[in-house]
């Protein structure tokens, strides 16, 4: 059973055989299919089996509960709709980790280093648990890996579980021993950081590969069996080599020059990897990489050449890429180009099917100031039958031209939409210039009443305009007692990143209020240490 509850502030919850979830995933026949819970439902239809039938026997190991659960969604991806969703799906939980890992913090997925439980509930918890199930995957095999995972369950179903356990599983299912493999990517912090540099010697007739490894956790390296393929006249060749130290160099003859270079083709490994390579060996790559990741990395390396060359390179793969998420990203690749050439062929694909992709186009366009795209991005904004298309179009529109997205901004407040999105996206916009009219829209729109779409969106605007205008610092702090806990936590969170000494004290007071819950204290005290302490 699913029961959807307003104002609820997860997205889930799993209760045994009746999930609780957010009214906010209840979809109209506009919205859907572009925004489906599909994900929330089978991530919550994971933990009848990882967490309610067998559960985590401390919360150090409570990657056994949710790492499961975000692995999941991705297999009822890939079951549902097929690998390009999957490969695409498993690289934005990618994205999502190395964005916690470089901007906050870094840890082993299973610690007993944390002030809450709370604070273990991160993207290291969700998405980089997933990224290390899929590597066990890929490591053992389809058919071992589901019997490790049918062992696991049938063993400890109805107990608490620790990892030891399940590396028993593995172990009891498969006859391997896994060990090594959860001390350094379970148990041990980071991830693989390399820089890849590819040349080719034509006189000795050899391809060279230099690999570098930047060292974690005081001066480690993670051992990892790296396949490397070139991509030849005759046909395809790889090799696997071992990576466990600062510096690889591998020779490699061929008769004649490779036509592309890649590593880690089946982009199996969590890590990071700057790739250097000739750039028409990233056209070759973009032309003909099986691997939806592939096709996107190779649209990225060619989009860092900002010639005609690699705009038609571009135009051509979004032409004929299949995939819309691939499409997607060559879309935003030709609008970071900025370049005319690039602004011509977006403006010509405004009207490509898919709605997502379309969506990328005008984000894409967000890039560029002439009237003409401002125009453009206008007149997709007043037809287009897609909720998040209209309202992508908006925000570029505002971004690039305030003038021209003024009215349509003043259209987009009074227009009614599934959770409120035209409405939501109209204020945000506001941050973008600020004057006395913007904060005083942002203020009208915060208040109660209004969906928790648009009051968010105008908590965000205050918490912008706030040292312009100090008087928002009061706003703020009195939504911190809101009757919505969407909006009472958004407030002390957009008070913190304010980053302005004057709120410290009011975030102090919440973090030490007895009569607060535990996850409002908790909330404020996260915020405070966003907060630089006043020089008084």
């Amino acid at each position: 059973a699913q029961i959807a509850v307003s104002d609820f502030i997860m997205g889930g919850m799993e209760h045994t055989t009746a999930t609780t979830q957010t009214d906010r995933v209840l979809m109209d026949a506009r919205a859907y299919p572009e925004f489906t819970a599909d994900w929330l439902v089978s991530h919550e239809l994971a933990h009848q089996w990882f967490c309610d039938l067998l559960t985590c026997k401390e919360w150090s190991h409570a990657w056994l509960n949710e790492s499961f659960a975000t692995y999941f969604e991705a297999l009822f991806t890939e079951h549902d709709l097929g690998q390009d969703e999957f490969e695409y799906e498993m690289a934005d939980k990618l994205r999502l980790y190395l964005d916690e890992d470089r901007k906050v913090y870094r840890r082993p997925i299973v610690t007993n280093m944390y002030r809450h439980p709370d604070d273990l509930f991160d993207r290291h918890l969700y998405e980089k648990g997933s990224l290390v199930l899929h590597m066990l995957r890929r490591d053992l095999g389809d058919n071992l890996f589901w019997k490790s995972i049918r062992r696991y369950v049938e063993t400890f179903q109805g107990r608490a579980v620790e990892t030891n356990d399940l590396i028993a599983a593995i172990q009891d299912a498969t006859g391997r021993n896994m060990r090594k493999f959860f001390d350094q990517w379970v148990y041990g912090p980071g991830h693989p950081d390399y820089t890849v540099h590819y040349w080719w010697d034509d006189k000795k007739r050899r391809a060279h590969v230099r690999v570098s490894q930047k060292p974690v956790d005081g001066g480690k390296y993670f051992h990892v069996r790296m396949p490397i393929e070139f991509v030849t006249a005759s046909g395809t060749k790889r090799f696997t080599e071992t990576l466990d130290g600062k510096h690889h160099e591998y020779k490699y003859f061929f008769r004649e020059e490779p036509l592309d270079f890649r590593f880690d083709p089946e982009h199996t490994y969590l890590k990071t990897a700057e790739i250097s390579k000739p750039h028409r060996m990233w056209l070759k790559q973009l032309a003909s990489d099986p691997h939806t990741v592939g096709r996107i990395d190779a649209a990225r390396g060619v989009s860092k050449i900002k010639t005609e060359e690699s705009v038609r390179a571009l135009g051509q793969a979004f032409s004929r890429e299949k995939f819309w998420g691939a499409s997607r990203e060559i879309a935003l690749c030709l609008g970071g180009m900025e370049m005319d050439e690039s602004r011509k062929f977006l403006l010509r694909s405004l009207n490509v099917r898919h709605p997502k992709v379309r969506r990328a186009v005008a984000e894409a366009l967000g890039n560029f100031t002439d009237r003409e795209t401002a125009k453009a991005l206008k007149d997709l904004f007043n037809r287009d039958k897609s909720y998040f298309v209209a309202a992508e179009s908006l925000q570029s529109l505002a971004a690039i031209s305030p003038s021209d997205a003024r009215d349509s901004v003043r259209k987009a407040l009074k227009m009614e939409s599934w959770n409120d999105t035209f409405r939501a996206a109209a204020v945000s916009t506001l941050s973008k210039h600020f004057s006395g009219e913007t904060v005083r829209l942002a203020r009208e729109y915060v208040r109660y009443g209004y969906q928790p779409s648009t009051r968010g969106a105008a908590v965000q605007v205050l918490s912008k305009g706030a040292r312009a205008y100090p008087e928002l610092f009061k706003d703020l702090y009195e939504l911190t007692n809101d009757k919505q806990t969407r909006i009472k936590y958004a407030a002390i969170t957009a008070l913190g990143n304010t980053r302005d000494p004057r709120v410290a004290h009011l975030l102090d007071k919440i973090s030490k209020d007895k009569k607060q819950p535990h996850r409002t204290r908790s909330l404020a005290e996260d915020a405070l240490l966003k907060v630089k302490p006043s020089k008084d």
